[in-house]
């Protein structure tokens, strides 16, 4: 198995190119991507890598800038440009610098990538690399036992409860794939297996150097688990957990649920977890943990409803926790401890998730551009609101619009 490493600027473009092909099936591994010249030299130096395919124009450093890079460092692997429309001096330049070939990535085919892949693999000094499927994963006792239990619940089994502790905590996410009504309607729905390949790839994107999530598809569930080496990262990971559903929605177009539950650390917590979450993504469609949140605040006590209607009334206002307090005559203090007891969530966190969640809706508007979300919602800086955009759901707002502005023109030629 030869290693390939991916480096573009545009998520979109990673995704693909790892979900174009089954590499394994052309002796290769995609052993990571990154979004530019500086981040691939890094890669390169702590692995093996044997193929570099790289877009020519990236931030802080370029493809012609990393090629000139490789070459005096005296790289012994082989790379493949990817190029747009109108850069092809800037491919025969790499051409004349050592790279194999180019290839064009707005219209890229299959077959064009085997082919490039066909010609660059006699040129590469053959590595007796382990397949994936080889690679033995770090706590398999943990990951089998997982593996077995989440399987066994989604199919509808009974699970006997024997307390089995776990070697460090896990954090759960689960995800129901959702029939639309034009799919039912017009006998077109696929089935959730479907979308496995491009949602697993959607996850190694997020989660490129991190340890291997499990993840376990049965029926129309999907459920993935990372090990966490602190309880300090909880909040991290539920960052990662939004991103990966915001990315499965925009990139593959389906509708979902996503809930994520709580952290686990034996097999009883599991089960626990597990039945939990699936009694929530019965109760609404999820857009995030703010509206399992919404969903539920009847059974919250009337200070949390007051305020999450209160947030809701003033979104479009920097919102401080001095306001909050005044509105519900309570100590600062006391209303953060209260809100994060009873949500899970502190204050400023939901108000943030409300304000992106309202940014998604206002840039599906034709006549609504980014910089005008950002001070509707409050925002002096737009660099500020694109920063907090892409922490949330894994793009910027401008590629969001873009996305969202194709599928729409796709749909009215349909």
């Amino acid at each position: 198995m030869y290693n390939v490493l991916i480096v573009d600027d545009e998520k979109i473009i990673r995704i693909g190119m790892r979900a174009i092909i089954d590499w394994e099936d052309y002796g290769f591994i995609v052993a990571g991507l990154v979004s530019d010249g500086e981040q691939a030299l890094k890669i390169i130096e702590e692995q093996e890598i044997d193929l570099v395919i790289t877009d020519i124009k990236m931030p802080k450093m370029d493809g012609i800038q990393l090629v000139k890079e490789l070459k005096a460092s005296g790289f012994a692997g082989q790379i493949i440009m990817l190029t747009s429309y109108g850069e092809f001096d800037l491919a025969r330049e790499c051409l004349r610098l050592g790279v194999h070939d180019y290839l064009l990535k707005g219209t890229l085919r299959q077959s064009e990538l085997i082919q490039a892949l066909d010609g660059v693999r006699p040129k590469l000094k053959k590595m007796i690399q382990p397949s994936k499927k080889e690679v033995v994963q770090e706590n398999v006792q943990d990951y089998k036992l997982i593996l077995q239990i989440a399987t066994r619940i989604l199919q509808g089994d009974t699970i006997t409860r024997e307390g089995i502790v776990f070697s460090r905590g896990y954090q759960l996410f689960l995800i129901k794939y959702i029939e639309s009504k034009f799919e039912q309607n017009n006998n077109t729905e696929k089935p959730f297996s479907h979308y496995e390949v491009a949602i697993r790839n959607i996850i190694a994107e997020v989660l490129p150097k991190t340890s291997k999530p499990l993840i376990v598809f049965e029926g129309d569930w999907c459920l993935y688990s990372l090990p966490l080496s602190n309880e300090g990262l909880y909040h991290e990971v539920h960052q990662v957990s939004l991103q990966i559903h915001n990315l499965i929605k925009l990139y593959t177009n389906i509708k979902v649920i996503g809930v994520m539950g709580r952290t686990i650390y034996t097999s009883d917590d599991l089960v626990d977890s597990i039945k939990k979450c699936m009694k929530v993504a019965g109760m609404a469609f999820y857009t995030g943990h703010q509206d399992v949140l919404k969903e539920e605040n009847k059974h919250y006590r009337k200070e949390i409803v007051e305020i999450m209607d209160y947030v809701e009334d003033h979104i479009g206002e920097k919102i401080s926790l001095a306001n909050i307090a005044n509105q519900v005559n309570m100590n600062e203090s006391y209303i953060s401890r209260l809100f994060k007891n009873e949500t899970g969530l502190n204050i400023i966190n939901y108000i943030n998730i409300r304000k992106m969640e309202k940014a998604k809706e206002l840039l599906r508007e034709k006549n609504m551009i980014v910089k005008d979300v950002a001070y509707a919602l409050g925002f002096d800086e737009q660099s500020y609101f694109n920063r907090m955009f892409n922490k949330y759901f894994g793009v910027n707002p401008k590629e969001y619009k873009k996305c969202i502005n194709n599928k729409t023109n796709k749909n009215n030629i349909e």
